[in-house]
């Protein structure tokens, strides 16, 4: 069977259907944009930073988990 890799985890600040947040390595201010309701409800979400590429764990604002 195959592991998941644990990301480093980062919360993020929304506002409306925008979420930023700030990579821990490089400090470089990314924005995930939720393009359907379902995004908007995820408790979390592994993305990759765009200057540096390594990935994080962003956790939904107000999503206690």
């Amino acid at each position: 069977m195959k592991t998941l890799k644990t990301y480093p985890e980062v919360r993020g600040t929304q506002a409306g259907y925008v979420i930023r947040y700030a990579c821990p390595f490089c400090k470089t201010e990314n924005i995930i944009i939720n393009r359907s309701p379902r995004d908007h409800f995820k408790i979390a979400r592994t993305v990759s930073c765009r200057h540096c590429r390594t990935r994080v764990a962003v956790l939904t604002p107000g999503r206690d988990s």
